[in-house]
């Protein structure tokens, strides 16, 4: 499970791969929410620490286009979870925030429901926790980016690993994007990317099969400045 996500938010974006928070839902002592889904607290930081021989180098620019807006889909089959994920980018993505929507339903009839928001700036990470009104503020390092998938500044050892191979093209939202597949022990799937922006995803790994397709894509579009801030009345809390 935490190969599974690693792979899915390492190649997604940069800012969701240290997510956020407690879900609204309130469930009972016994209860225990499952820990793949965003929102669950501090299980996710942890699932999504990145191993340092695969942190990807900065570069000048991360993204082929001065700024956009993304908007994905993601569904998590054998986990019952969904997710709506809005990515702004501006200045080539040197400055990105991803908003993440998730409803996780249970077998017992149970369901968890999370709104969080991640960005980095000023050489701080923030969480954003929209359903309990609180954030987290985290020192991280500028020089690198545990996440944001780029082929051109991927590590030896993730090429290696995944066994990442180009085998074609695609048309998404208009874009031709460059499709490849990837094929390790743990994890097996595809991806198309434009610009070194992720449109599509899938993977199969643990049992669990992860979609996540583009459905809207805004470019070239200014960037709302409250996707970079705490909203007023937030508790904010430092690590």
């Amino acid at each position: 499970m935490k190969l599974l996500f690693l792979t899915v938010f390492a190649i997604l974006f940069s800012c969701s791969s240290h997510d956020a928070k407690q879900p609204t839902t309130k469930i009972s002592d016994t209860s225990t929410p499952p820990p793949f889904m965003l929102g669950h607290g501090d299980k996710v930081t942890k699932l999504t620490e990145i191993p340092s021989d695969t942190i990807i180098p900065a570069v000048a620019r991360k993204y082929g286009i001065k700024s956009g807006i993304l908007t994905m889909d993601l569904e998590i089959i054998g986990a019952n979870s969904s997710m709506k994920t809005i990515v702004y980018f501006d200045d080539y993505g040197n400055r990105e925030s991803s908003e993440t929507f998730s409803l996780t339903k249970l077998e017992n009839g149970q369901s968890f429901k999370a709104h969080v928001m991640a960005y980095n700036i000023d050489g701080y990470q923030y969480q954003v926790d929209f359903d309990n009104k609180t954030a987290m503020r985290f020192t991280y390092n500028p020089q690198a980016m545990s996440g944001g998938f780029s082929y051109a500044t991927m590590t030896d050892k993730m090429k290696k690993d995944y066994k990442v191979t180009k085998v074609g093209t695609e048309v998404i939202l208009g874009k031709v994007c460059d499709n490849y597949t990837m094929d390790s022990p743990d994890v097996k799937g595809r991806f198309s990317v434009w610009k070194n922006i992720t449109f599509k995803l899938h993977t199969v790994s643990g049992g669990f099969t992860t979609n996540v397709i583009a459905k809207k894509f805004e470019e070239n579009v200014p960037i709302p400045q409250d996707k970079f801030e705490v909203p007023s009345g937030f508790r904010l809390k430092t690590n």
